[in-house]
């Protein structure tokens, strides 16, 4: 139907992505709000409002960006079938690039490109950073540990987890990601501000 009106010099494709995409903002924006806001406080995050509204502003500009990509695929392609094949691969790709599934020191160099590109990624950076940035957690199990360690003192003891001080009980939030995942608390804005471009509409 898009393209008949474009044929007959009525309405342009664009004038319809834009208004599709415009019409739908309301909905996304309202449905966003209300499944995070019980999301945030089910999982018992960050009991703190500028870290709230972070995490709803990033989950947002996913959202959106995601809506993007979904649209250009839907662009490209003719009917719904067609679109769901790239669609589900492109998925898949960038779920596991995110740097969840495979952290990125893990990432192959022919793939490692797949994770600059990556919204996902970004976002999820972001989100990390902002859970566990200047927070310190309890240790959940020492080592070495035992009746046969107990007369070392706590300098000599440390934390099963990565980014674990030697002597320490707790693990600090920010040395975890570093270590972990490559991620700093200096990237929360960059990997947000990086995904605001205009989303790809046809």
């Amino acid at each position: 139907m898009v393209e008949k009106h474009n044929q007959y010099a009525l309405y342009h494709q664009s004038a319809e992505a834009i208004a599709s995409y415009v019409m739908e903002l309301p909905y996304k924006t309202t449905n966003t709000i209300v499944f995070n806001l019980i999301l945030y406080f089910l999982a018992q995050l960050r009991q703190d409002a500028g870290a709230f509204f972070f995490f709803v502003l990033t989950a947002y500009l996913i959202l959106l960006t995601m809506s993007g990509v979904y649209r250009t695929v839907a662009c490209i392609t003719r009917t719904s079938h067609q679109a769901m094949v790239p669609s589900t691969i492109l998925t898949l790709g960038l779920m596991l690039y995110s740097g969840f599934a495979i952290p990125v020191d893990s990432m192959r160099g022919w793939a490692r490109w797949i994770n600059y590109i990556n919204p996902l990624a970004y976002g999820f950076e972001a989100l990390m950073v902002n859970e566990m940035h200047g927070r310190q957690f309890p240790c959940a199990s020492i080592v070495p540990s035992g009746p046969e360690y107990s007369h070392l003192t706590s300098s000599q003891s440390t934390c099963a987890v990565v980014g674990a001080v030697p002597g320490a009980t707790t693990v600090n939030g920010d040395r975890y990601l570093g270590d972990t995942y490559q991620y700093y608390y200096a990237h929360k804005w960059r990997s947000v501000i990086s995904r605001m471009d205009p989303d790809s509409l046809c």
